[in-house]
């Protein structure tokens, strides 16, 4: 026995630790996913003077509520929105959980070092790295607390005087779980589940009848607010649906209360899944037929195994239209932990009072390998992964700051709708927010930005390779560098012009999957992407530094050559059309919606899908006999974000000689886009698709030219 007990608690503490690492070493204070919500909101309002409590309770699709905002805003007051406040609160309420469910299983009698093992071993799950994205994302603050609430919420009402002898600590205890389920009601919406059970809880446990009237009044008060808010806001009332049958749904609840034991498999998590819910039933109902033979405390344990399983049934039918597999989403392992580990304190109760020690060894190793042991594999398998989210979510910060616009880049933080995260992160740089308060982490010093010829230094081993300068691209290139006399890697890279003028920098942040430098660091060794904006006058030789922390460099030789320009200003006067027909359309063909920008002269005649209706479309044109032409030319003007949003030259056969997915944006102007095949010939189609419909990816083009 003892020695099961000490394999479980280094298996514990060893797990808690990997989670604490989590967001100290993965976390980024770059904002992504839904809390740029909150900062749009925030800065739209004026920040604190003009953010009010109509800010604060508005809802974000049925979460985020009054609670994890003021959250939000603590972050921004004390740590100018890094979201070290929101990890720490993550992290620290995940072990306050753990402490309540422990302090829970005292109250059945157990000894302290019973409860010891247990409060280590539900830390451990609580800070299990299986919930990485509740850990990694300040935003999920909500998700973590909507749970921790309710647990106290049961609590306090299990350990409220059941008698006026002490009416003091009864109403204390009362009004605190009336606060405790407010603090889970306005955390997420689901946290409206807390009602009916705690108003049961409180008459089964016979409180006096006063103080169960009130815990009745002001749960009914708030179900029927926050329920009539919800069906008439818009779009309420109609994410749930019962279309699934029973076996289905039942399915989807095992998965969802077992997800962060999904290593063993979706019909292993289904056994265990239904069976736990069988046992917490009819243990649930034993307990309220039977009051005389059940504590309070295990009622409360009862009431939250309750409160996970009513959100998984809401989550069935507000999620089973995407699949049995959402289940098995990073976020909803946080409430599998709640349930799996409140479920084990109330087996392990029963167990316990059997005395059995071998039945206890046995249960413990098994039940601490199966809650502990997948969340740490899936950790490991995973760390890369969690790695590259946050380096690529760093450098749209570093594109940001180094080359001005960069709208593919907003996809790594925020792929819904790319003209939110651009505002929300050019006012967080106008006010010093977020990341761009420690800009030491995501830019070289200023003396390496410095303009000056190249620096007498150490040589790089290493490579620049994809060097693209042209008027709308800038300037990109990736790199990968390391100092040849020591395999140490430099933190940025930095390209001058022959001149010494920097016309793009970038930091080691993205991962190479292709190649690492040499000697092999290993797969933590990180590549460079630069950025810059169109120099002027132009330059297409660059000279590449790598630059390290205490500001000394290391050079690559010689210099690295842009390759041929995707896109050019001016149409060349030996150009000649390249179309043998007029454009056609699938669907429909466009009318107008050419844009306010002056046509090109030879761009004539132009289509364009800006201000129409229905901005999806595809258009292709057959074109002619190529003679000499390396290529061709198309015009091209589009809105800012112009995504989804390809040109394709294609052969005879249909097969793809070149294509350009547009990335960053034309505007204002037009500008002709450069396709260069291996080779051209007879019989060539070119092929403009677009697959969304805002209006911020207009786009408009032309009549194609021949590259001379």
């Amino acid at each position: 026995m003892k020695a099961v007990v000490a394999g479980s608690l280094v298996l514990a503490v060893a797990t808690i630790a990997f989670g604490a690492a989590y967001p100290v070493f993965l976390s980024t204070s770059t904002p992504t996913g839904d809390i740029i919500d909150f900062y749009h909101q925030f800065l739209e309002a004026g920040g604190f003077t003009g953010y009010g409590f109509s800010q604060l309770y508005q809802w974000h699709n049925e979460h985020r509520l009054v609670v994890p905002k003021l959250w939000f805003l603590a972050d921004v007051a004390l740590v100018d929105a890094r979201q070290t406040v929101l990890l720490t609160v993550i992290f620290v309420s995940g072990l306050v959980h753990a402490a309540l469910l422990a302090a829970l299983f005292r109250g059945l009698g157990h000894p302290r070092r019973a409860v010891a093992v247990a409060f280590l071993i539900a830390a451990a799950a609580m800070a299990s790295p299986v919930q990485y994205e509740n850990l990694l994302q300040g935003f999920q603050v909500q998700f973590i607390q909507v749970w921790l609430f309710a647990t106290l919420a049961f609590a306090l009402v299990a350990w409220a005087p059941a008698r006026d002898e002490r009416p003091v600590l009864l109403g204390m205890s009362v009004v605190g779980a009336l606060i405790a389920a407010l603090g889970s009601t306005y955390s997420m919406f689901n946290g409206l589940a807390v009602w009916p059970l705690l108003i049961v809880f409180a008459f089964w446990r016979r409180l006096p009848i006063a103080w169960s009237l009130v815990v009745a009044a002001v749960g009914c008060a708030v179900m029927a607010i926050e329920v009539t808010a919800f069906m008439h806001r818009p779009g309420g009332g109609g994410g749930l649906t019962a279309e699934a049958g029973v076996g289905t749904i039942l399915r989807f609840v095992a998965r969802y209360l077992t997800s962060s034991i999904g290593e063993i498999g979706t019909l292993g998590q289904e056994l265990v899944g239904l069976t736990a819910i069988a046992c917490i039933v009819a243990g649930g109902v034993y307990g309220l037929l039977r009051p005389a033979r059940t504590s309070a405390t295990r009622m409360a344990l009862f009431a939250v195994c309750a409160f996970v399983l009513a959100a998984a049934l809401a989550t069935a039918l507000g999620r089973l239209h995407l699949g049995l597999g959402a289940a098995n989403s990073s976020r909803y392992t946080t409430p599998s932990i709640v349930f799996l580990v409140t479920a084990g304190l109330l087996g392990f109760d029963v167990l316990l009072r059997l005395q059995r020690q071998r039945v206890v060894s046995l249960a413990l190793a098994v039940s601490t390998l199966l809650l502990l042991v997948p969340g740490d594999v899936h950790g490991v398998r995973g760390l890369r992964d969690r790695l590259a989210a946050r380096d690529l979510s760093n450098l749209t910060i570093v594109s940001h700051l180094a080359g001005g616009y960069r709208p593919d880049m907003l996809r790594h933080i925020y792929p819904h709708w790319p003209p939110r995260p651009q505002s929300v992160l050019d006012a967080m740089q106008a006010a010093g927010l977020g990341p761009f308060s420690e800009l030491e982490r995501f830019q070289p010093p200023e003396a390496a930005l410095a303009e000056g010829p190249a620096v007498v230094a150490p040589l790089c081993d290493g490579s620049a390779d994809r060097l693209q300068i042209d008027p709308v691209t800038g300037v990109t290139f990736a790199a990968w560098l390391i100092k040849a006399d020591s395999g140490v890697s430099p933190l940025w890279v930095v390209a001058r012009s022959l001149e010494g003028r920097v016309v793009a920098w970038g930091a080691g942040l993205e991962p190479r999957m292709d190649r690492v430098p040499v000697p092999d660091p290993g797969f933590l060794s990180r590549g460079f992407q630069a950025f810059g904006e169109a120099p002027e006058p132009p330059v297409d030789v660059v000279t590449v530094e790598g630059v390290f922390a205490d500001g000394s460099r290391c050079r690559l030789p010689g210099t690295v050559a842009a390759g041929p320009d995707r896109y050019l200003k001016d149409l060349p006067a030996a150009s000649r059309p390249a179309n043998s027909g007029a454009w056609s359309f699938e669907g429909h063909a466009l009318s107008g919606g050419v844009g306010a920008a002056d046509v090109p002269v030879g761009a004539a005649p132009v289509f364009g899908s800006f201000g129409l209706a229905d901005r999806r479309f595809a258009a292709s044109v057959a074109l002619g006999d190529p003679g000499s032409a390396r290529g061709i030319l198309v015009p091209i003007h589009t809105e800012r974000w112009p995504f989804g949003t390809t040109l394709k030259l294609l052969d005879a056969d249909g097969g793809t000689l070149d294509e350009i997915e547009l990335k960053r944006p034309v505007a204002p102007t037009w500008s002709w886009a450069v396709l260069r095949p291996a080779a051209v010939s007879p019989g060539m189609r070119l092929v403009i698709r677009t697959v969304q419909r805002h209006g911020f990816n207009d786009v408009a083009f032309g009549t194609p030219h021949w590259l001379p």
